[in-house]
This record gives structure tokens, sequence and C-alpha cells, in this order.
């Protein structure tokens, strides 16, 4: 199970993403598009050093070379923008919000988020594919990992199950709720 940061910071924040680890959480997506690299320095320090390995960084890519990361998420803009031959120490994920997309991807990258596969909890104004479970049975990927996103907490992860997601991102059932650490655990015991 992946659990991606709220893009602004929260009260507690440390201390409940510290929790998350504690709790087996395995990838961590930092996404914090407002700081500069020294904020977002300050705050995987905070993080801790413990927990580097399971971080996948958004932006900043050369804090790689002074944390233990060794994970990076490309947006769509990126993918046309950089050549993943440049980052063959990295591991490479991206976005994807179709499954023609999803299909296009190379080899190259590792994991790739389809959405909004739900009305999202933390963006308004996303349309959801209705349509992502026909969809889903085009899919001809199988280098890349397939992880549901959007909309997903513990009313909607069962019934994702039977499909064929490798993984799923949680973000705003973590964040937008004083309930986050009880919906992670319930979505994490669906998982395993």
């Amino acid at each position: 199970m992946i659990v991606i940061s709220n893009p602004t910071a929260i009260p507690n924040e440390i201390t409940r993403i510290k929790k998350l680890f504690a709790a087996g959480l395995n990838c961590f997506h930092l996404r914090k598009p407002q700081l500069t690299a020294k904020q977002l320095s300050l705050l995987l320090e905070q993080i801790g050093l413990e927990n580097h390995s399971k971080i996948v960084l958004h932006q900043h890519f050369t804090l790689t070379n002074y944390f233990n990361i060794h994970q990076i998420h490309w947006n769509t803009a990126l993918r046309s923008q950089l050549d993943p031959s440049d980052f063959k120490s990295l591991s490479l994920s991206t976005s994807t919000h179709s499954i023609a997309e999803f299909n296009s991807l190379s080899s190259d990258f590792k994991k790739a988020f389809i959405s909004p596969i739900y009305p999202s909890i933390s963006k308004t104004n996303h349309q959801v594919n209705t349509n992502w479970k026909l969809e889903l049975l085009e899919r001809s990927n199988y280098h890349t990992k397939l992880v549901a996103l959007g909309g997903i907490s513990p009313l909607t992860i069962q019934s994702l199950l039977p499909f064929a997601f490798d993984d799923f991102a949680l973000l705003g059932t973590i964040w937008n709720t004083e309930h986050g650490f009880k919906n992670f655990k319930i979505c994490q015991q669906f998982v395993l």
C-alpha cells in the first residue's frame, strides 16, 4: 500500500507520517510542490533517516544524492521533458489517467498510478472515468505495476480487490479526516 503526502503542511504531520511507517507503511510519496529543495531537505531530516529508503520524491530529485532515497515520481509533463536513461540508478514511477496511457509506458517505469478511480477525496472537480472496469480488460503492460488512486478509502477499497490492480494509493482518506491512521489500518488489513 502507498500513502501520498498532503501537498501542503498539516498539523502534527511528521508525527503522523512516522506513525504510518511504524504501522508498516513501505512506500510514502513525498509530494510538496510548494517547497524549496532546502525546505524539503529539512522535512526529510524530520521524517528520519530510517524511513528514507521507503520514500518516493516528486520534486528536487538531486536530493537523492544526499539522502537514502532511490525512488522518484514523474507527473505526465515530466515524462515528455526528462530522459529515463539519465535516472538509471533510481526506480521511476509516474501518473497516468487511462489504460491506453498506462499501456504506452516504457519498462523504465516500475509503477504507475491510474486515477481517478473513484471521486477524489482531496481534490474537487476531478472527472472520474466511469469505464475503468472495462478499460482494465485492455491492459497489456505487465512490466509496470498498476496502482489505483482516487477516492480510495475503507468504504471503497474492498470493491477494488477483485480487479487487476497491483497496489493502492491513499491520500485524502489519510489527510482529510481525523481518522486517517484508522483508515490506513483498515485499508491495510483488506489488502493484506
